[in-house]
């Protein structure tokens, strides 16, 4: 895992439709990054959010639960 200072951060919009589609955008929100996502868990969106720090309280953890914008800090 990159060093804390070899981050940065990105924002991860996720939504459910015929599974979880997961889409990546800059702090700008508007410009894309290249990786789109599939996954039929939610479970797997949750590991992905949790493995790049996105989920620290437990009001995040109650957002993950809609189709919502959730900050996650990844190292790219």
């Amino acid at each position: 895992m990159p060093r804390q200072d070899d981050r940065r951060r990105v924002y991860m919009y996720f939504q459910f439709r015929n599974g979880w589609n997961c889409q990546f955008l800059e702090e700008d929100l508007k410009t894309s990054l290249p990786r789109k996502l599939h996954f039929t868990s939610a479970d797997k969106v949750v590991e992905l959010v949790e493995r790049g720090g996105g989920i620290t309280d437990q009001e995040s953890r109650l957002m993950r639960r809609t189709n919502t914008l959730t900050t996650v800090t990844a190292g790219l």
